[in-house]
């Protein structure tokens, strides 16, 4: 027998500033380490950064990067300054590196392209609105390339503005960062109060009641497992997110009707919704109906089985495996698949814009009329505001409503002589 092979691994940048780029096993993906200090972390800690690739060169240059950026926050911290790479860099140990979903992802294009403009070493004191405002006219005119993302030629203005959002969160989280000496690493944000760019019409289009029935009349044709009728039913009846019904199991659903839950209760657990909300909802009727309709496709009922399981976890449990492991659950991109073919073939043109995020528009809309607050509660809103603006849409019966069904204002001695 032969030795085993070794990983390979390399150590680059100075003490007290090493990277170090490795495989956790021989000819796999690569990865990099690096300590990231108490200036940048309560209490120190070690970073670690999977690159998903097996490329050495690549994988020692990138180590030499991030080793450049760890030496660049040592400089400025010795000379008072606070430059660009140095917020960043906490900002993504913080912060991005902690996202749910492709926060870490765009989080890593953003911290590129502001880098590429800006400059790592940039002074951030000297960032003020005309450099912001030169950045918004580069952006529009497509003159911005920042190796290896492809942007835009014509981004919309919201897509510009979320670039300014992301560097203006990193300053405000940089006025909370406190050095080893005790200075805080950056004293205000220089461009707090800049107006940023918002789409002056933006696309949010309303799947209406008669588009989801067609939907739903092809939904378990172009499904396999035949789970994508209960699934479009629970996003017309429960108005969430789509990734938290996907994520349901069988122990979130409770069948047991009592006065004020007369068809039983569902549970939105907090960690599978964006905004951590959560809590147990009385069912509709049909949200009842769609929920039995799921469990009736599963071959289990044990309580941490999905409600919509991995299409390949049926096929292991027709195998009658002996050992059965609770599989993932559908994806909102599987999800997003299934609507697709169902809408093809309905007929139906894709909505512009979206896919079922016009359903929740639809549902938020359709109780325009019931309190704001339990519209939020029910439907998994924290801002009311956000609900409002972008989710209640205008339609054309309450605007008739509003035109011709007035409460006409009169002065008190009329209403007193008309009683």
């Amino acid at each position: 027998m032969g030795r085993p092979k070794k990983c390979w691994s390399v150590k680059v940048g100075a003490r007290g500033h090493s990277v170090f780029a490795f495989e956790r096993a021989p000819g796999g993906p690569l990865w990099l380490r690096w300590w990231v200090p108490k200036s940048l972390n309560a209490d120190g800690q070690w970073q670690w950064r999977p690159l998903k690739h097996t490329d050495r060169v690549v994988a020692e240059q990138t180590a030499r990067t991030v080793a450049a950026q760890l030496m660049s926050v040592a400089v400025s911290e010795s000379s008072g300054r606070t430059t660009l790479a140095e917020i960043l860099v906490a900002y993504r140990a913080d912060v991005c590196d902690h996202l749910k979903g492709q926060g870490p992802k765009e989080a890593k294009r953003r911290i590129a392209i502001w880098t590429a403009v800006l400059g790592a070493q940039r002074d951030v004191a000297t960032i003020d609105f005309p450099t912001i405002e030169r950045f918004i006219r580069d952006r529009r005119a497509g003159t911005i390339v920042v190796v290896p993302y492809k942007l835009k030629k014509s981004p919309t203005d919201g897509a510009i503005g979320a670039d300014v959002v992301f560097l203006e969160s990193a300053l405000n989280h940089a006025t909370r960062v406190v050095r080893p000496s005790g200075a805080r690493l950056l004293h205000t944000n220089p461009i707090r109060g800049f107006q940023i760019p918002r789409n002056k019409n933006p696309k949010r289009p309303v799947a209406s009641y008669d588009r989801f029935l067609k939907v739903a009349e092809f939904a378990d044709a172009v499904d396999l497992q035949q789970l994508f009728g209960a699934f479009m039913a629970l996003v017309e009846g429960l108005g969430w997110r789509v990734s938290a019904i996907c994520a349901l199991r069988n122990a979130d659903v409770d069948l047991k009707a009592t006065p004020s839950t007369p068809h039983g209760r569902i549970q939105k657990r907090p960690e599978i919704d964006k905004e951590g909300v959560g809590g147990w909802l009385p069912m509709s009727e049909s949200v009842r109906a769609a929920v039995e309709r799921a469990r009736s496709r599963n071959a289990t009922i044990l309580a941490e089985w999905p409600l919509f399981p991995a299409p390949m976890a049926r096929i292991a449990l027709e195998q009658q495996a002996r050992t059965i492991e609770v599989p993932k659950c559908w994806s909102r991109y599987h999800a997003r698949a299934l609507l697709a073919r169902a809408e093809l073939k309905a007929g139906l043109a894709p909505l512009e814009g979206s896919d079922f995020h016009s359903y929740r528009r639809t549902w938020a809309t359709e109780r325009k009329h019931l309190p704001a607050q339990d519209v939020a509660e029910a439907g998994g809103w924290r801002d009311l505001r956000t609900m409002e603006r972008a989710y209640m849409q205008t339609d054309a019966s309450t605007i008739l409503a509003v035109v011709t069904e007035p409460r006409k204002l009169r002065d008190a001695k009329a209403d007193e002589a008309a009683s």
